[in-house]
Parts: C-alpha cells; structure tokens; sequence
C-alpha cells in the first residue's frame, strides 16, 4: 500500500553516539561562576550554552560574566519575542560566544557550533538533562557537557547517570598552573581565541605589550599580569579558586 514509506526513528540516543564527552564538578555554589570562568579557558570553549533553572539565575551569571569582559548573551521566558530573536541571531552568528538560558527559553534551539554545555544546576526533570546537553556534539560533531554540582546534588546527578546510562566522570577543579599561561605567547593566544568580548582582549593584549616594553622575561611579564588582575579585582581566570 506504500510504495515510498519513510521510517522515522524515535529511540533515544545517549551521549556516546552524539560524541559528547561529560565531566562534573563538585563546587561550593558560590563558586560556580569562578568555576565556570576557569573551565573555559582549561576546556579552550569557543562557543557555550549555560542552562540555568530560573530567570534569576540567568540574570546573575549574565551579569557576573558581562561584567567580567566575556561575550555573553541571555534567553528566558520573560523576554519579547523580536528580543529572543535578536539574541539567537548573534549567537548563531557568533557575535555571542556564549548563551545564558532557561530550559524553557532554550526549546528549539538549533545551533551547530555550540562545543560546550554547562548545568550551572542540574534541572529538576532528567529528561531535561538529556535536551541540555543535546545541544552540543550537532551535525556530527564531538561536544562537551559539564555539570556543576553542589555536594547536595551529588545524589541527583547519580540518578540522572542511572536513569539515562550516561558516562559522568568526576574531575577536580584545574589549577591556575593547569591552564598552561606560562609564557608570553601561551598568554596572548588565550587571550584572542577565548570566549572574552574583544573589547577585553584587546585592552589585555594591549597591557601585555606595555609589559614587554619594559620586561624581556616570560615569567616576569605573566606574573606581572596576573597581579594586574589581581590589584584591578579582575579575577579573569577564575582566580579565587
């Protein structure tokens, strides 16, 4: 009776066939955003999503992060339609390098070049984990997703693991030393191809060049820098951590 069916698939796929690699992080919650800020620059993300579990979260990593130099935009519910469709049209084309989100602001969202989702908190439905993450590793790309977890969530991210037979594994927060800005060149690389606005980079590069008007030393001008940061209580990297 049908000479052309088409057959659609609609069992789950895990994160193994998407490509997606996942790490979580145990993380005191007031630390979530130094932690997040540290692990873009380990992870050298070029474009990520953070799913948040209400507006107010939204709000407060958004401003944290925009008031810290990083290229960010935000998505929730409460936002006007032509304001939603303005922010996805810079983030698609990558005038926004990262995108603060609600589960429910985020529905729909089809970008093929997100590299990294963050949790900043697990949600309250596992099936929206599995949305979450499901936004990176797109057209057949590799993708990474990285759970923030208090040691109060632990016992939640063990049940998502057993409900969807995800491979979670439990990493330590990297060092500053970890990041590897130990010479000039290692620091100004980070700096241009990172998450940052280019309004920061340039003006960081630009201290760097006035470093070395005056220094010729790699590890002189790099902890010359990082106590700039630290004098200006600019904490770039994640330093408080």
């Amino acid at each position: 009776y049908q000479n052309k069916a088409q057959h659609i698939n609609l069992k789950k796929r895990d994160d193994k066939q998407l490509k997606i690699e996942q790490f979580s992080y145990t993380v005191r919650e007031d630390l979530k955003i130094e932690t997040i800020k540290r692990l873009l620059f380990f992870h050298q993300v070029k474009s990520a999503m953070i799913f948040c579990n209400t507006r107010l979260q939204v709000d407060k990593v958004y401003n944290k992060l925009k008031k810290d130099g990083f290229s960010i935009a935000k998505l929730h519910g409460e936002l006007k339609q032509n304001m939603r469709d303005s922010v996805m049209n810079k983030f698609r084309n990558a005038e926004v390098r990262i995108l603060i989100a609600t589960d429910i602001a985020a529905r729909g969202i089809d970008v093929d070049d997100i590299d990294t989702v963050f949790n900043y908190n697990l949600p309250r439905d596992s099936e929206d984990f599995v949305h979450r993450i499901g936004r990176t590793a797109r057209a057949g790309k590799s993708g990474l997703a990285i759970s923030l977890v208090t040691s109060k969530e632990i016992r939640d991210l063990n049940r998502i693991i057993a409900r969807h037979k995800f491979t979670i594994k439990e990493k330590s927060i990297p060092s500053i030393e970890a990041l590897g800005l130990d010479s000039v060149i290692s620091l100004q690389s980070t700096l241009m191809d990172s998450t940052l606005n280019k309004n920061t980079s340039k003006k960081q590069l630009k201290f760097i060049k006035e470093l070395e008007k005056n220094h010729s030393e790699d590890q002189i001008i790099v902890d010359k820098f990082f106590t700039h940061l630290k004098q200006s209580n600019n904490n770039l990297f994640g330093v408080n951590i």
